[in-house]
């Protein structure tokens, strides 16, 4: 298996329902491990999984390993932001985030891993961001990280290992923002985003985003942020022309950033702004892409039956 497991753990995965918890929790029951799931509906007589309000009443299960904080609402709307959809996304990851914390200050895990985003950067091309180097912004997508990054700090009172998993745009035909922009390029309809196409485009392949929490998990070395990013700088314009090669369709269309911003308003700047964000810590405590170019990650999704 291209996942290297180094024991058997019991792992807690809030929003294990969603992208890329779907496809991490099924590489973990995989591996071997045990996995229990905090979800709003857990089926009845289910017993890998718990409702929100038992987490909050009994606690984590006993003999929890590592704790992953993957729920919160998506930071996607269409067709733009509004203030309730904004309360809407932040609420859910601190609430969440909270009641984890609780849990956790009275039986420690040995790990927590949150995921956080490469958003929580200011908007930059020029500068590469690394966990050490880094400016933060201060827009709405900012403000959401740097959130559930302060819920992180004070975890780190209790527990042992704290990672802020700071995750660039997440690949794969079956969720996220690619499943959005599939149909468009298959019709050849895509194209570059503004007319240049030059801002960063800072993306993983799922199946390395899986493999990095599992790294993440069993390494000792890894704590703090980590980007969840693939090391080959990837801009707007290589990004689609790549998609436009992988299905066999030209990227014509250039889509302007007026009239994104016109339709989309701030959400627009999830498709029109970016950040060169490198994953010098994944690479400096051993981990290796699967997928480290745009080309051979967008070639392999189109082939894949899995995602």
């Amino acid at each position: 298996s291209f996942f290297r497991v180094f024991e058997k753990m019991h792992i807690v995965v809030a929003g294990g329902t969603g992208f890329i918890g779907s496809h991490l929790v099924r590489t973990l029951t995989r591996e071997g491990h045990t996995v229990t799931l905090v979800s709003r509906k857990p089926k009845a007589g289910d017993p890998s999984a718990i409702s929100w309000d038992q987490l909050k009443a009994s606690g984590l299960p006993s003999k929890t390993d590592a704790v992953i904080q993957l729920a919160g609402h998506s930071i996607l709307n269409i067709p733009r932001w509004t203030a309730g959809h904004k309360e809407l996304v932040l609420r859910s990851r601190v609430e969440t985030g909270e009641a984890l914390l609780e849990a956790m200050k009275k039986a420690p895990p040995q790990v927590y891993i949150a995921a956080s985003a490469v958003g929580i950067y200011q908007i930059n091309n020029a500068e590469k961001y690394t966990e050490e180097k880094a400016t933060l912004g201060s827009d709405f997508p900012a403000q959401v990280c740097q959130e559930v990054e302060k819920i992180c700090d004070l975890a780190a009172k209790h527990v042992e290992r704290v990672v802020k998993m700071r995750t660039g745009v997440v690949l794969g035909k079956t969720g996220g923002a690619l499943q959005r922009m599939w149909l468009p390029f298959k019709f050849g309809l895509g194209g570059t985003i503004g007319l240049q196409g030059s801002q960063s485009f800072p993306w993983i392949h799922i199946e390395d985003m899986v493999g990095l929490y599992l790294h993440a998990l069993n390494n000792p070395a890894v704590r703090g942020p980590l980007n969840g990013t693939a090391p080959q700088h990837t801009t707007n314009y290589e990004f689609t022309k790549a998609l436009g090669k992988a299905l066999w369709r030209p990227a014509v269309l250039p889509v302007p950033g007026f009239v994104l911003r016109t339709l989309m308003g701030e959400e627009s700047t999830l498709l029109l702004d970016g950040q060169n964000v490198y994953p010098e810590k994944a690479l400096q405590t051993g981990f290796q892409f699967r997928f480290p170019g745009i080309e051979q990650a967008l070639t392999d999704i189109r082939d894949s039956t899995e995602y």
